[in-house]
């Protein structure tokens, strides 16, 4: 897990620097990690209510309350932003 954390946020970086890309292996561990399917990555809702943004954001969350794995990966996620 430390591993794809630290692959993450050095991919999230490559990326908004545009010096890398994102491969569909990275993306089917991270929504493997996420339990999501891969297509789920990239749905983009088109809603300017961000109230209601951050309030899916949080129920989401909350799901993750109790496994740390989850956590500490979307900790990392978030930090890279």
């Amino acid at each position: 897990m430390p591993k794809l954390l630290k692959s993450v946020r050095h991919l999230c970086s490559l990326i908004e620097t545009g010096k890398g890309f994102v491969t569909a292996k990275t993306l089917a561990k991270i929504a493997d990690v996420l339990n999501v399917d891969v297509f789920k990555l990239f749905l983009v809702k088109n809603d300017d209510n961000l109230d209601l943004f951050y309030q899916n954001i949080l129920k989401k969350v909350e799901k993750y309350k109790n496994n740390k794995e989850k956590l500490v990966l979307l900790d990392a996620f978030l930090n890279a932003l």
